[in-house]
């Protein structure tokens, strides 16, 4: 997990690193398994649609977007990763 400092800002955030192979894989299942589009997934969850494309093909995402999907799939984060 990757730590860094936002350019004039004070906030630190968490950056995770998702292998294409595990999380990225298993987001995309669990959202097929609900019948649901990308778009859909972005709307329930509150994240853009490109956050969705760019987790279903292991791109790196933020802790917040990752818990907002484990959130909505009733899991943990540590499940998912």
């Amino acid at each position: 997990m990757a730590v860094f400092l936002r350019h004039r800002q004070l906030k630190i955030s968490r950056i995770i690193l998702i292998p294409l192979t595990e999380t990225s894989m298993l987001i995309k299942k669990l959202r097929k398994q609900k019948h649901l589009s990308q778009e859909q997934l972005a709307e329930q969850t509150k994240l853009s649609l490109r956050t969705i494309q760019r987790v279903e093909s292991g791109h790196r995402v933020g802790f917040a977007s990752l818990r907002a999907i484990a959130r909505f799939f009733d899991k943990n984060v540590d499940e998912l990763e």
